[in-house]
């Protein structure tokens, strides 16, 4: 694990990125990354996503799927599970109105 995950970070480290702040009128601001020097890397763009993905609150939903006929050795399936649904309590019954 700790290969793939100098890999992860090398290939996210191809294109360095910089925090722009955006602030459209009556919305509230927002912090997108952009290209340093304007080449974009689709490698790179992917690799940070990725290592953002996997530092989130949403990796906790990330899940191995069984083996099935692996494409290729080392290679491993994975899903997101559903966020879990609240239920909400169920609504006391109401009397009609006049009843």
């Amino acid at each position: 694990m700790p290969e793939a995950v100098a890999r992860l970070n090398a290939a996210a480290a191809r294109t360095p990125t910089v925090p722009v702040l955006h602030r459209p009128d009556g919305a509230d601001p927002a912090v997108h990354t952009t290209v340093a020097d304007g080449a974009h890397d689709l490698t790179a763009t992917l690799a940070q996503a990725a290592v953002a993905f996997l530092a989130g609150p949403d990796r906790q939903r990330l899940r191995a799927l069984p083996p099935q006929g692996a494409p290729a050795p080392g290679v491993v399936q994975a899903l997101l599970r559903k966020p879990r649904m609240r239920r909400s309590p169920p609504r006391p019954v109401q009397d009609p109105p006049g009843a």
